[in-house]
């Protein structure tokens, strides 16, 4: 597959894409095979030689026909000069990936310049101003493999504006959820903790926290409590014979939800607490 350079231009359906260049890597290759990648979950933090990976996108519904069909660069047309600035993203075919960049303002550059090389009339140097660029970085927003059929990225954010929707695998539990997890019975809520006032971060927690509760058995839930309690002793009130945990603010439903999500651990050697800022299934 030749490497080709294509640009999405906004609100166009004709021709949504157009050819920058042809023949050329625009960005450093990734060793997809050899990398660290970590199946997408939204609480985990990833180092920076990590990358998030979505398995079977293309079988998503926020997979692009581009990544569907099969890809030849004779199909797409030049882009035109007053294209560039209507520009969304950008798609970097490179042996059998697809490198995306997100294009926002920032990515333009408007500079004076001094250009020299190949210049016509025997002028070994030009002044060009207001010189137009487009800044290419150094790490893609995200990395489409065609053998592996998984999209690979590094901040979900960056390419909520390149695939329709992928923001919802963000996602933050509904007022209804936030709501229904308040009553759990091992929940006691203060009357003046709203549940209007449930932090975006706690949101999120709970649409995980739901699902691992749901599938607890009871004594799995004890124990669960006994882990709790445990760990936050000094920050939530547990009453044993009830079984519940007072929640009197969004901290300390926020140290609830770390518990449930098993982030405090004892270090083996210096036997000490500490709370893990996100979770890595080995």
């Amino acid at each position: 597959m030749m490497s080709c350079l294509l640009a999405k231009i906004k609100r166009k359906r004709a021709e949504p894409y157009k050819k920058i260049t042809s023949g050329q890597n625009v960005f450093e290759e990734v060793d997809l095979m050899n990398t660290n990648s970590v199946l997408y979950t939204p609480e985990y933090k990833i180092d920076d030689d990590e990358w998030f990976k979505i398995e079977k996108f293309d079988e998503t519904k926020f997979c692009l026909d581009l990544l569907k069909n099969s890809f030849d660069s004779k199909e797409y047309n030049d882009i035109e000069k007053h294209e560039f600035d209507e520009i969304s993203y950008l798609v970097s075919v490179q042996h059998n990936c697809f490198y995306f960049q997100n294009i926002t303002p920032s990515s333009f550059l408007r500079l004076k310049t001094i250009f020299y090389g190949d210049i016509p009339f025997g002028e070994v140097s030009k002044l060009v101003d207001d010189n137009k660029q487009i800044v290419i970085k150094k790490i893609p927003d995200a990395i489409y493999d065609m053998q592996s059929k998984s999209l690979f990225f590094k901040d979900l954010s960056s390419i909520t504006g390149t695939f329709n929707n992928i923001g919802e695998l963000f996602k933050e539990a509904t007022q209804d959820e936030v709501d229904n997890f308040l009553k759990e019975p091992f929940i006691k809520k203060a009357k003046s903790y709203e549940s209007q006032k449930v932090s975006t971060l706690n949101r999120r927690l709970i649409t995980v926290a739901l699902a691992a509760i749901s599938q607890l058995t009871a004594k799995e839930r004890d124990k669960m409590f006994v882990y709790v309690n445990e760990y936050c002793s000094s920050q939530i009130v547990f009453d044993p014979k009830n079984k519940h945990f007072e929640i009197n603010n969004d901290s300390d439903l926020k140290n609830l939800l770390y518990g449930i999500h098993q982030r405090f651990y004892t270090t083996p050697l210096g036997k000490e607490k500490r709370l893990a800022n996100s979770i890595k299934t080995l």
